[in-house]
């Protein structure tokens, strides 16, 4: 999959500078985007203990019984501040639910859930990209260039347990909460082959390391609009993204959000 988006966004590249007239020619002031996204996820923790000498991995859609696929809402856009310069936002959230019966251990900081326990897990994802975009290349059929930026996410999580203990019926309570500002490097693209079509391809991605803390980034969207009423129009694109956050004291722990879908929405550009 990563390869048919990585040949996507070069096809997009190459052309950028030619000459034919596209719709808005690429100088529009704002680009408003709004529609809705079918995501397949996998999220995992994971931790190995040096100590312990055992690793333990939980994949949470099969531990905790959260959904693998689900639809959301997303809103994003732009603002070209010069003929070559742009400044992108994007925001998505998502909601996931799920009761789930233990059938293995499972531990969230100090809270340890055994078998048998009955878990009510919540678990809110925001997330928002800042992004600053200039187009090394730029002209009446299309654009291309170079992205920095921050992506930051905000989780919440809170795991419910009720085990029975004899006659007694104990509650557990965990809950984590993550922030997580990443930069970002990238690159971007948009062509117009004609008839009222833009074609984009974007690519974001980090490797960094600080203080203990490692954090793998990879973003890649290719996507299709047609602007079937002149400045609005219908769009569709589909995107990967892989986040990896590696805390490397002991116990060593690894946490891993990789999701991937399509993406319908309502383009406007004026």
């Amino acid at each position: 999959m990563r390869r048919l988006l990585a040949v996507g966004i070069l096809a997009l590249l190459a052309p950028a500078t030619l000459g034919a007239e596209p719709p808005g020619d690429f100088t529009e002031r704002w680009q408003l985007y709004l529609g809705g996204s079918i995501k397949r996820f996998d999220t995992g923790i994971r931790v190995d203990s040096e100590t312990l000498g055992r690793t333990r991995r939980f994949r949470l859609e099969d531990t905790l019984g959260l959904e693998r696929e689900q639809f959301n809402g997303r809103v994003w856009g732009s603002l070209r501040l010069g003929r070559r310069h742009r400044l992108s936002l994007d925001y998505t959230l998502w909601v996931r639910n799920s009761d789930r019966t233990l059938d293995e251990e499972f531990r969230v900081g100090d809270a340890v859930f055994p078998v048998g326990a009955f878990v009510r897990t919540h678990a809110s994802i925001h997330s928002l990209q800042v992004l600053y975009r200039y187009s090394v290349l730029h002209g009446a059929r299309g654009e291309a260039g170079l992205t920095v930026g921050v992506s930051a996410f905000l989780v919440g999580s809170e795991f419910r347990a009720g085990v029975m203990l004899g006659n007694t019926r104990e509650e557990t309570l965990s809950t984590a909460d993550l922030i997580a500002p990443v930069p970002v490097l990238g690159i971007h693209g948009a062509f117009a082959p004609g008839g009222s079509i833009i074609l984009r391809g974007t690519a974001d991605f980090l490797y960094l390391t600080v203080s203990g803390w490692r954090a793998d980034y990879l973003q890649a969207s290719t996507s299709a609009e047609w602007y079937v009423l002149g400045q609005v129009g219908l769009g569709a694109r589909f995107q990967i993204l892989e986040v990896l956050v590696v805390e490397e004291d002991e116990p060593r722990k690894e946490y891993q959000v990789d999701q991937s879908g399509p993406e319908f929405f309502i383009a406007a550009r004026f």
